[in-house]
């Protein structure tokens, strides 16, 4: 049909965060490269991300950026996950 408007493409997927559906765990708590439970957990201060150290050592050997936020990244600036308290992280009760 000629002059007929086009028809709108498909939404895309809303994010589990908006759609309300809380995430869970795991998902929170998984690593950014690999996907899975985070080894030796390495904090990115530049996104606050959480990584495996092996899996982050391998990424900044072939890119010098962050694998979520591309920021400039360097080894220096990784923090051990294990290493920052843990409570200062937690949903407390009021």
């Amino acid at each position: 049909m000629e002059g007929a408007a086009p028809s709108p493409a498909p939404a895309a997927p809303e994010p589990a965060a908006a759609a309300g559906v809380q995430p869970t765990h795991e998902e929170l708590f998984q690593c950014l490269v690999c996907l899975g439970r985070p080894q030796d957990a390495q904090l990115l201060r530049c996104c606050v991300k959480i990584v495996c150290r092996e899996c982050i050592e391998r990424w900044l050997t072939n890119r010098r950026q962050c694998p979520h936020c591309r920021e400039p990244l360097y080894q220096s600036q990784l923090t051990n996950w294990c290493a920052s308290p843990a409570s200062a992280f937690a949903v407390r009760d009021r």
